[in-house]
């Protein structure tokens, strides 16, 4: 699983460039062998994440990959939440 070989490489998060090369021999072997990973888009099923998998060549697919080791639920700007509820902040 790429996340799983991403976090044993760096436990924080960190980016690989795979534009350029340049990696050791089995870098290189792991990027151009076929891996799995998460493959889900924009919304994404609390429980059923795990079980959505695709098979991908890295460095076939991707300039890039980043790996962010924690993340948390994202909170809404008082402003769009507003807007979006209908109510529209006026300059006074």
């Amino acid at each position: 699983m790429v996340e799983a070989r991403l976090a044993e490489a760096c436990a924080d998060g960190h980016v690989v460039d795979l534009r350029g090369g340049g990696h050791p021999e089995a870098v290189q072997e792991w990027l151009t062998a076929r891996n799995h990973m998460r493959g889900f888009g924009g919304v994404v099923g609390r429980f059923t994440y795990k079980f959505s998998l695709t098979d991908t060549v890295l460095a076939e697919n991707f300039d890039g990959l980043a790996y962010v080791a924690r993340t948390t639920c994202s909170t809404p700007m008082p402003e769009i939440a507003d807007v979006a509820a209908g109510r529209r902040n006026r300059v006074r």
